[in-house]
């Protein structure tokens, strides 16, 4: 089972991310799917977008949006891949590219373990 899809190649232009959500909101509203869940991830210092995530509430409809590869998004075709590794991908990935964790009152045990994964990478 899917639990999110991750779309790499979007296009660096201004206001993609609100377009771009917009376009796959209406995409699933035209299919019946469910509400969206989406996220981009942001690469290091430079504010440049990353790696975008977008996830169904119902889990089964993510399999549907793997297979929209044929979509379009400003000339570009998109790349839908799946994540079968539950929500924890999001968290490595914003560790790998030194974002800040978003877990709420983190115990101090937590915050070490968390410092030494973000020196691995």
């Amino acid at each position: 089972m899917v639990y999110d899809v991750i779309i790499w190649n979007i296009p660096d232009i201004v206001r993609s991310r609100y377009l771009f959500l917009r376009r796959l909101r209406d995409r699933s509203e035209e299919e019946g799917l469910t509400d969206l869940i989406f996220c981009v991830v942001m690469l290091g210092q430079s504010g440049r977008a990353g790696p975008w995530f977008a996830s169904f509430e119902d889990l089964i409809d993510n399999d549907r949006m793997v297979q929209w590869s044929g979509m379009v998004f400003h000339g570009n075709r998109l790349e839908f891949k799946a994540n079968r590794r539950a929500r924890q991908a999001w968290f490595n990935v914003e560790a790998r590219w030194n974002r800040p964790q978003r877990e709420p009152e983190q115990k101090p045990d937590q915050e070490r373990n968390q410092k030494q994964i973000l020196e691995r990478w």
